[in-house]
């Protein structure tokens, strides 16, 4: 065991993963909105205070074109996915759960074996282009569980519901931050030969 904690820095990292789960707990229906509004955007932003923080390192290591890059594609990619999931003539998408479901376990099996071997270009690629996949399908589908609710509950707390969103633009981001980062190493070796 010590041995592979020493050689993946990802399972010393875990610690401080666990303060956003703080908030997180506070968003997801320990507050309520309606009751405590001020107390669930105040949660809310120490929550995306938390998750900016885990992200510094990420963004320091990335160059001023990645970053906008990653910016610019999460925000087409979540801009068109909800306009086409707002604009669908029915609710077809939210039979997707199972599937997602699923999908999302794959994803956090590839992630384990990412730690049990760090250096496994298949397994990179299956996390980077297979949670691109992933998470702009539970995109289309949260965006539609939102607007089911919203037609449908009394109490709609709008933070709570989104909170859905706002994960899988935070995914997406980090996925293009890294395929960004690659290309950017592969114009880097370029220049040089």
């Amino acid at each position: 065991m010590a041995t592979l904690v020493k050689s993946n820095a990802k399972l010393l990292a875990a610690g401080p993963l666990m303060i956003p789960a703080l908030f997180l707990l506070g968003l997801t229906g320990a507050v309520p909105y309606k009751d405590f509004p001020e107390a669930k955007i105040g949660l809310f932003g120490l929550f995306c205070l938390a998750q900016g923080a885990g992200l510094t390192p990420l963004i320091a290591s990335s160059s001023f074109e990645a970053i906008t890059g990653a910016a610019l594609s999460t925000g087409c990619t979540m801009g068109a996915l909800g306009a086409v999931t707002y604009c669908a003539p029915s609710q077809q998408f939210l039979s997707y759960n199972l599937p997602l479901g699923l999908l999302c376990g794959a994803m956090v099996g590839v992630s384990m074996a990412s730690i049990a071997l760090p250096q496994s270009r298949a397994i990179y690629n299956v996390w980077l282009w297979g949670g691109l996949g992933v998470f702009s399908a539970f995109t289309i589908y949260d965006v539609q569980v939102c607007l089911h609710k919203i037609r449908h509950e009394e109490n709609y707390d709008p933070i709570e519901n989104t909170l859905e969103l706002y994960m899988d633009a935070m995914n997406l981001f980090v996925r293009f931050l890294a395929v960004m980062n690659e290309m950017d190493k592969s114009d880097k070796s370029d220049k040089k030969e």
